[in-house]
């Protein structure tokens, strides 16, 4: 925090907004140097910097290591852009399903998932409603028993 010539009190934000052409730069050089191919140009628009990663997608895939950096700087970038393009998700609450997990002592034990769920973007009559971490999945017909199954607490 710090008081400015106007004598107001300024603060940097703790999460500021992300640069889409800084990420998708930042991108396509990890991809360029990890191929051992030429980078785009310091001036390149955002429009040639994805298609360098257009370009460059059959490499991407094949290494787990980019493909996992490439998907979390894209979700990233799309989540931030949501609110300008009007697509906001709406959280409906945790997942509800019971998953199997490991622990320390390594016996299996069933644990909730709890990963958030969001409504559907489309309005389609064939929309679900999908866990990205269970990768379970509910149709419409199955909102209301996922609505009693969900936690009225963690349902905001």
């Amino acid at each position: 925090m710090w008081v400015g010539r106007d004598g107001r009190v300024h603060a940097e934000e703790e999460n500021p907004p992300l640069s889409v052409h800084g990420v998708l730069s930042t991108l396509a050089w990890d991809v360029a140097e990890h191929r051992g191919v030429a980078g785009p140009g310091d001036r390149d628009s955002v429009y040639l910097l994805l298609q360098f990663l257009d370009r460059h997608v059959d490499h991407i895939t094949r290494h787990a290591e980019l493909t996992t950096e490439v998907d979390e700087q894209l979700r990233a970038l799309v989540a931030a852009l949501r609110p300008l393009t009007g697509d906001r998700r709406r959280r409906i609450g945790k997942c509800p399903v019971l998953v199997e997990v490991e622990t320390e002592s390594g016996e299996p034990e069933k644990v909730r998932c709890s990963a958030t769920l969001y409504a559907p973007m489309d309005d389609g009559f064939s929309a679900t409603i999908a866990c990205h971490v269970c990768g379970n999945s509910w149709a419409m017909d199955e909102w209301l028993s996922l609505g009693d199954a969900l936690d009225p607490e963690t349902a905001s």
